[in-house]
């Protein structure tokens, strides 16, 4: 029989503690062990190992949810983190990302996407675990200097973070969803699904096209936010192509997918379709190894600040519209109507949004 889930919850609140405690325990899937704040969480986690969460607080007395956070990291554990905290800025949420946290719920939290969230996390802690080969240990899947730390700094009012590790989609899930977080309260739940859809592709591309999956290759995430605009920025270590003769697999859907499997390749060539169904503006380099993906934010339903200086001559721009207008999603779901029953990527992108 599995050993149950169990959760350490770290607050300094006492009604917030029974709060999470109850919520957690309720349908009975989930042991609960809470501290007052991070210095008895740490303890609790170094007495009685095999916790599945670490659920904290940020602002704590004796040690913050920041420390405790560095301090499991710093002990070579990838158990899932998750941070709550009344701080909606950027930097806060960005911070908590550099901390080695794995999400970030705004409080007074929402118990259902609290359960949402804590489900999806040990759901895939559990699944990483699983495929880790026979003897080997709980810390991080990346080799050593495989990995650094993200940074996160301030720029022209606003944020640039940047992550870097070895080919790792754990890692990249996580920048996504810090990166989702951040943008709560500038777009609406329709453009943050469609924004995480295209960036999940672009994101997957990178891994299973340009780095061919292979872990001794880099991949390298960023964004900067910006108050009129959100950029994404990937790239990896492939060998790239050319931009500007990307065919749009919508014009004849069925005869794109004839023409994959007449060349022996799998399905593909929708991932920069969607990104530009979804996005503003998709930029290349001239190489074809780093994409850059940005959404304009809108604000009192107009678009904030000016549009952008063009790009560097060594990019191509694939969609670079004076003023961008809000796109509809109507063609998409028209003309990859065959792509759901062909490619399970694709099926996976949908479900997760």
């Amino acid at each position: 029989m599995d050993r149950p889930v169990r959760i350490l919850v770290a607050d300094d609140d006492a009604p917030t503690r029974r709060l999470l405690s109850a919520a957690l325990s309720l349908e009975g899937l989930y042991e609960v062990v809470t501290a007052r704040d991070g210095a008895e969480a740490l303890k609790i986690y170094h007495d009685s190992p095999g916790f599945d969460l670490v659920l904290t607080a940020l602002a704590m007395p004796a040690m913050s949810g920041f420390e405790l956070t560095e301090k499991i990291r710093a002990l070579g554990s990838d158990i899932p983190i998750l941070v709550l905290s009344s701080l909606t800025t950027d930097q806060s949420i960005a911070s908590a990302l550099e901390a080695g946290a794995d999400d970030y719920l705004q409080k007074p939290v929402d118990l259902r996407k609290l359960r949402a969230a804590v489900a999806e996390l040990i759901d895939r802690y559990r699944s990483r675990r699983a495929a880790r080969p026979a003897g080997a240990g709980g810390g991080a899947a990346q080799p050593a200097g495989g990995r650094r730390e993200p940074v996160v700094r301030n720029v022209e009012s606003g944020t640039f973070v940047e992550l870097t590790s070895l080919t790792d989609t754990h890692l990249a899930e996580r920048f996504q969803r810090f990166a989702e977080r951040a943008l709560a309260m500038c777009l609406s739940d329709r453009e943050r699904s469609e924004l995480r859809l295209a960036l999940e592709e672009i994101v997957r591309n990178a891994i299973e096209w340009g780095n061919q999956n292979d872990p001794t290759k880099e991949l390298r995430l960023s964004y900067c936010l910006l108050p009129d605009r959100i950029t994404f920025r990937v790239e990896d270590e492939g060998a790239g192509f050319n931009p500007t003769a990307l065919k749009d697999p919508s014009v004849d859907p069925q005869a794109h997918i004839r023409e994959r499997r007449a060349s022996g390749k799998r399905m593909g060539g929708w991932g920069i379709f969607l990104a530009k169904k979804m996005v503003d503006e998709v930029t290349f380099n001239s190489r074809g190894n780093v994409v850059f993906l940005t959404k304009y934010l809108r604000r009192g339903g107009s678009i904030a600040g000016a549009v952008p200086a063009p790009p560097a001559n060594d990019t191509a721009v694939l969609a670079a519209p004076p003023m961008p207008q809000r796109r509809t999603t109507r063609l998409l779901r028209k003309t990859t109507r065959l792509l759901r029953k062909e490619d399970p990527r694709f099926n996976a992108a949908q479900q997760g949004s």
